[in-house]
């Protein structure tokens, strides 16, 4: 695996970390991923264990960093997040890598970041990213709904997350959901996850099933909790991952 850093801020955390085959992946979309950690660590490095099997298959990989709550707030992170994105699409496309397409993911709080660069199209629109940089949306144990509330842990590190600026809604995935995108997104989630509740993905896939059935779809991991998941798929030891690596690969044109 290539490792190469490319900042897009001057906070150590706004970079992006770069993990490309050995032997090259000219022609493919890139596959964006952003850490998860509560807001609290937005370090790729963190992340670099999943991207690895990725680029074994052949799949070039960008690890987006973020600035990190408490130091940080909403919504600077979703800022970052975009930047980050942006500047994963152009360090990529310098590097034979398509420019559009990407399949934008991660984990919990980085689930909740790739959601509202994919949806919250103010924002995005802002810095000029049209959809058409965005092939899907992967979330593996995303807070994608706000408006379904987990326990006590989830509801401090969203406040922490808002701080005493913008509202809860203004950091929701959900709320920016209309009905029109196109392009397809897969929730991957915990049966026992006792941070993020399944019912948070289940009802962001809902808000798809009116306008565009099947566009978006739930898969859950019976025996996993919320970050033992993100664990089974790295290693392969839940028939989900070889159904997430199927479906990304179908998006980034890598056989």
């Amino acid at each position: 695996m290539i490792e190469e850093r490319v900042a897009y801020g001057d906070h150590p955390l706004q970079q992006v970390l770069l993990c490309l085959p050995e032997d090259g992946a000219e022609g493919a979309r890139l596959v964006v991923m952003f850490p998860g950690g509560g807001w609290r660590s937005g370090d790729p490095d963190r992340f670099r264990f999943f991207a690895e099997p990725l680029v074994g298959h052949g799949l070039p990989v960008a690890l987006v960093g973020y600035r990190a709550v408490p130091e940080h707030v909403f919504p600077a992170q979703r800022d970052d997040a975009l930047d980050g994105f942006a500047a994963a699409l152009a360090a990529g496309a310098e590097r034979g890598l398509r420019p559009d397409g990407a399949v934008l993911g991660g984990q919990s709080a980085g689930a909740h970041l790739a959601a509202l660069v994919a949806y919250d199209r103010g924002a995005r629109e802002e810095r000029g990213i049209g959809e058409e940089a965005i092939g899907g949306l992967l979330s593996i144990s995303g807070p994608l709904d706000l408006r379904v509330r987990g326990g006590r842990e989830l509801d401090n590190l969203v406040s922490d997350l808002v701080g005493h600026g913008p509202p809860w809604d203004e950091a929701d995935p959900a709320r920016f959901v209309r009905g029109d995108e196109l392009w397809p997104v897969l929730c991957l989630h915990g049966g026992r996850d006792p941070l993020v509740p399944l019912g948070s993905a289940a009802a962001f896939v809902a808000r798809f099933e009116e306008s565009s059935p099947g566009l978006a779809r739930l898969l859950v991991e019976p025996e996993a909790e919320h970050s033992s998941l993100l664990t089974m798929l790295a290693q392969g030891t839940t028939p989900l991952a070889g159904t997430m690596l199927e479906w990304i690969e179908a998006l980034s044109d890598v056989s």
